[in-house]
């Protein structure tokens, strides 16, 4: 699928964030994905809010990770299935039999890797936005400049400790304050509302945003540094099948292919790493 080029600026991506399509099939439908079956299955849980990662477009599930997901099961013979669900619901997914998998813009952190396995698969970071008339009116330019202003944040992300970390080595006393969202949608409406003077948000994410709106201002580099994982339960063979179909499309050039449809070129792994090993 090609890359979304239609969408309206700021406003129509809020409209396309906040409409999310909620549904797909129960797991126990899509076979068994860790069996002896001819023909195994897999059923990721995903996102429909997050562009360019995932999301709806005309009824359809499109993104980066869609594109991805679908080329490695190709590759490693087995057929794909997607859930569309709430980020805040991958992990009970997987646990509830909805899924067996998760392929969504979620990050491979310490803490989830006590729930699965992730095989990591792009890189990403935390980076601040505003909007270019949010800046003039707070003198915005530098990260710096947000001391002592208001950031919003997803409160389903680990953002807010990011912010608070940076702040607290950087603000010499007077922090950012963190505004806890509901989502990124809720983020980007507080930033619009005035009651935030940024947002933090992935960097591929700022980028695709700024793409379509000339409103968007980033702030400086991203302050962290951070692998999208495809989490597994732990013990599932399909993490090796997996892990060795990632390796493959990285040396065949079809995840540079895929990435630079997406406009992800500077976010592509050469490595394919379990779990953060050797990061």
């Amino acid at each position: 699928m090609k890359k979304n080029k239609t969408l309206m600026a700021f406003g129509a991506i809020g409209a396309l964030l906040l409409t999310s399509c909620a549904s797909g099939g129960d797991a126990e439908q899509n076979g068994d994905a860790t069996g002896d079956d001819a023909t195994q299955t897999v059923t990721f849980s995903t996102g429909t809010q997050f562009p360019p990662m995932g999301y709806v477009e005309g009824g359809d599930l499109i993104g980066f990770d869609i594109d991805l997901g679908n080329a490695l099961a190709e590759r490693a013979g087995v057929e794909v299935e997607w859930a569309e669900s709430e980020f805040s619901q991958f992990l009970a997914d997987v646990n509830s039999g909805r899924s067996n998998a998760v392929l969504g813009a979620m990050l491979d952190t310490p803490e989830r890797q006590e729930a699965l396995t992730w095989v990591d698969y792009l890189e990403s970071g935390f980076q601040f936005f505003t909007m270019k008339d949010t800046a003039d009116e707070h003198g915005i330019s530098a990260i710096e400049d947000l001391c002592g202003l208001t950031v919003a944040a997803s409160r389903n992300s680990t953002y807010a400790g990011s912010i608070n970390d940076w702040s607290a080595e950087n603000c010499g006393g007077d922090d950012i304050t963190v505004l806890d969202t509901d989502g990124s949608p809720d983020a980007l409406l507080q930033l619009r509302q005035g009651r935030a003077q940024a947002v933090m948000q992935t960097s591929e994410a700022i980028a695709y945003i700024a793409s379509q709106d000339d409103s968007i201002m980033p702030i400086g580099e991203p302050i962290t540094s951070a692998f999208y994982g495809i989490g597994f339960p732990k013990g599932d063979p399909m993490v090796e099948q997996f892990q060795a179909a990632l390796e493959e499309l990285i040396a065949d050039g079809t995840y540079a292919e895929i990435a630079a449809e997406w406009g992800l070129d500077a976010q592509t792994v050469d490595q394919v790493t379990i779990n953060l090993e050797g990061r």
